[in-house]
C-alpha cells in the first residue's frame, strides 16, 4: 500500500486524488477508518518507511532529533523518498496556489 502511494505521487497524482481513490476502493486507513489528506500527508513525510527511526522532532528544549538508520526493513528507498519530498515541496501552498497544483490547465487559478 505504501509503495503504491509513493508511486502514485511520483506519477503526478496529488494527495486528494490518492485519498479519493483509496476511499473509492474501500481500503481502510491504518486507524481502520476512511482516508484523509492529513493522514496521507503524515505517511508520505514519515521516514520510517526508509528504515530510519526519528525521535524527538518537536523537542521543547530545541534539541535536534535523534536518528537511527536501518532500524527497520526499508519499504521505500531513500532516493524515492527524497524525490517525493521534492515533488511535495514544489506543490506547497506557499510556492504554488492549490488550484494550479491540482489542475491540468496552464492558467488555472490565474485567469478569471
Amino acid at each position: 500500500m505504501v509503495i503504491s502511494i509513493f508511486n502514485d505521487i511520483l506519477s503526478g497524482k496529488g494527495l486528494i486524488e490518492i485519498v479519493r481513490e483509496l476511499n473509492r476502493k474501500g481500503i481502510v486507513s491504518p486507524k481502520g477508518r476512511g482516508w484523509n489528506k492529513t493522514g496521507l500527508y503524515a505517511i508520505v513525510h514519515n521516514e520510517i518507511y526508509t528504515g530510519t527511526f526519528v525521535w524527538g522532532r518537536h523537542s521543547k528544549r530545541g534539541n535536534p532529533p535523534l536518528r537511527a538508520e536501518n532500524v527497520f526493513p526499508a519499504l521505500i528507498s531513500k532516493e524515492v523518498f527524497d524525490r517525493v519530498q521534492h515533488l511535495m515541496g514544489g506543490r506547497a501552498p506557499m510556492k504554488v496556489h492549490p488550484r494550479r497544483a491540482a489542475s491540468r490547465f496552464l492558467l488555472s487559478g490565474l485567469a478569471v
